[in-house]
């Protein structure tokens, strides 16, 4: 049990640094459906080190948010995108390679971030592709756009 409205930090260690093979999820509440997932572990490898590091939030009114708006080419699953703050390098927002199903064409994923009582904080936000051949334009016109809270002209950080 942890306390709500707080940032956590899950730590997962590989005392041999080999990598594991699995999943390891943490949702919210007692229900075990993907909409209440706050951490998934998609299992990771040798090149991760001995620990990987997530971070979510527990509660309903996080201090700050952004929000994500992703418009897919015709390979969803081949996306991956992350939010980490720079000061504590934690990974806030995550999503791995085949987190989507090839069946969508958008999402929209809403990101918890540290609000003002931490004071000015930076925040590196990265989009991969898992072929290399980017969101547009060989196969299909996707796109993203981040926004610092709710999405509007004015709160468009990048697109």
């Amino acid at each position: 049990i942890v306390d709500p409205e707080n940032f956590y930090r899950l730590t997962i260690y590989d005392d041999k640094s080999d990598g594991f093979l699995g999943f390891m999820t943490v949702f919210r509440g007692r229900s075990y459906v993907t909409a209440d997932t706050l951490v998934l572990e998609p299992g990771f490898s040798s090149i991760s080190g001995p620990s990987v590091d997530h971070g979510f939030y527990v509660g309903d009114d996080p201090p700050m948010t952004l929000t994500l708006d992703l418009e897919f080419d015709a390979f969803p699953e081949e996306l991956t995108w992350s939010v980490t703050n720079v000061e504590d390098n934690l990974p806030l927002g995550f999503k791995w390679f085949g987190w989507y199903s090839n069946a969508l064409i958008s999402a929209r994923e809403t990101i918890p971030i540290y609000g003002s009582d931490r004071g000015t904080q930076q925040y590196v936000f990265e989009v991969l592709d898992e072929k290399g051949n980017g969101m547009c334009c060989e196969y299909g016109t996707g796109s993203y756009a981040l926004y610092f809270g709710a999405p509007s002209n004015q709160s468009r950080i990048t697109h």
